[in-house]
């Protein structure tokens, strides 16, 4: 009964909302396409995959004058927790988190949110609709995945830091983290997030992480990168991803011998002239097959848009920023 009861108002809880959830039909070309949203009728879906987890179902929205952090909050969507902070540390592992549409969250320091726990966070909504977490107080404040198995769907992040950089947004520092269909971005301030994600060790190497179908926008001089790869880990996975901003390093960088990467079906826009739009370390390994890559270099005719390291390459486009040509294979085609 009390499982029933938990999917029943999980379902009134979506109902309410046009929720993105995870696309399956990712990209099958070179083509970013915008199919982030679903619509009503596949939202049942989402909710059966309540019994599946396992765990409770949880639900977070600030925006509700019934919502508080405390015992008797959270269990329902009529009286949900105010922040994602006390429901992580509520939750247990194989838990289900949902937030609301115009939820909003404020992120203070290193650590604010920590995912030590193996659960999945959703957010709720439809573009600004959707839930969004403010990075505009300290230049260490960030989201840090501590635990295997983390999944992070459909939410706004969003830099807004006056006086110095912000540092990163979300550190990844456990194996098999998710992070799909989410917006991470630059706010109106002059100083940027030097890096959105950044994959880091912590007890454990950030092994077979998914990062996928996001967005990731910095139009302006600032940033260093929108993905850092930090610590020799395997198996990263980049795909459907839209990258466009001004990055000093890359849009994708590493300065580590990270091995068996899977960079695909990304389009990558760097202005920052000269830079490229991935960038690996010398004996990084994988393959980076099928992406479209924008990189206005100071000589044109080098079409070094992407670095790769010691990884393969397949099938990627590249043009140097004129906009009345297409790109050209890039590197070029082998012999």
């Amino acid at each position: 009964m009390r499982r029933f009861v938990t999917c029943l108002a999980a379902e009134l809880f979506l109902a309410a909302c046009v929720l993105a959830a995870p696309n399956e039909a990712y990209i099958k070309d070179a083509h970013i396409r915008d199919d982030a949203g679903i619509q009503p009728h596949k939202i049942r879906g989402l909710v059966d995959l309540t019994s599946i987890f396992g765990g409770r179902t949880w639900f977070v929205n600030s925006a509700n004058t019934g919502a508080g952090d405390g015992g008797g909050y959270g269990a329902t969507y009529k009286q949900p927790f105010a922040t994602l902070g006390y429901a992580i540390s509520v939750a247990s592992a194989g838990d289900l988190i949902l937030i609301a549409p115009g939820h909003t969250e404020a992120v203070t320091s290193a650590g604010a949110i920590t995912l030590d726990k193996a659960i999945t966070i959703v957010g709720c909504g439809y573009g600004e609709k959707r839930p969004k977490f403010l990075f505009s107080t300290s230049t260490a404040a960030d989201i840090q995945i501590r635990e295997a198995g983390v999944s992070i769907y459909n939410c706004i992040f969003e830099c807004d830091k006056t006086g110095a950089n912000h540092v990163r947004m979300i550190a990844v520092l456990a194996p098999g983290a998710l992070i799909e269909n989410c917006l991470f971005r630059a706010g109106t301030t002059t100083e940027k997030s030097l890096a959105f994600i950044v994959l880091d060790g912590y007890t454990a190497s950030p092994d077979y992480c998914t990062i996928r179908n996001n967005a990731f926008i910095s139009a302006t001089a600032g940033a260093e990168h929108a993905i850092a790869i930090d610590y020799a880990s395997t198996g990263l996975v980049l795909e459907g991803n839209y990258i466009f901003g001004n990055y000093s390093a890359a849009c994708v960088h590493s300065g580590v011998a990270h091995t068996a990467c899977f960079i695909h079906h990304n389009s990558l826009t760097n202005t920052a002239n000269g830079k490229p739009a991935i960038g690996f370390a010398v004996a990084a390994t994988g393959a980076i097959e099928f992406n479209t890559v924008n990189s206005p270099l100071a000589a044109a005719a080098t079409k070094t848009g992407i670095d790769p390291g010691a990884c393969y390459c397949n099938e990627n486009y590249g043009s140097d920023g004129n906009g009345d040509v297409s790109g050209v294979l890039n590197p070029a085609s082998d012999t």
